[in-house]
């Protein structure tokens, strides 16, 4: 591919970001899988801003995202990776601070459902513009690629 027929970084990532794709249904998890809200989350999961930011983590998307970061990452937080997408599907409100701790919940809900494996708790985030302050890490026992 020339340089001069390159689509610059920028459009992919508003493409993939847009995608109805990237939004549906991940075909990771089990059909049967839901999202259990605690009591302490159980109202903010029924609003719109909570099932916006539940339908993301659901999606293909969401999982992908987690699941790469993990894998990149192991001693980082996974959810910060997700701020781009929060921000472009949910809105600022996804950044509220009960908000980002119901993410923080539900995303340890859903990596346990893949395989993951809770590591620690409070580990700070640096990653630059993330609203993220800290999170949980995660790691996989074993993985087989090819």
């Amino acid at each position: 591919m020339s340089s001069s027929s390159k689509v610059p970084t920028s459009t992919l990532t508003a493409t993939a970001l847009s995608s109805t794709s990237f939004i549906r249904r991940s075909e990771i998890l089990d059909p049967k899988f839901e999202i259990r809200p605690s009591n302490t989350f159980a109202a903010l999961a029924k609003t719109e801003v909570g099932q916006k930011i539940t339908r993301l983590l659901l999606s293909e998307g969401g999982v992908l995202i987690c699941m790469g970061a993990v894998l990149a990452a192991p001693s980082r937080p996974p959810h910060a990776a997700l701020h781009p997408f929060m921000q472009k599907h949910v809105g600022t409100e996804a950044f509220d601070d009960q908000c980002k701790r119901m993410t923080g919940a539900f995303v340890r809900q859903i990596m346990e459902h893949i395989g993951a494996r809770f590591r620690r708790s409070n580990v700070p985030i640096s990653a630059k513009g993330s609203q993220y302050r800290s999170g949980s890490t995660y790691t996989f026992k074993s993985v087989n690629i090819g």
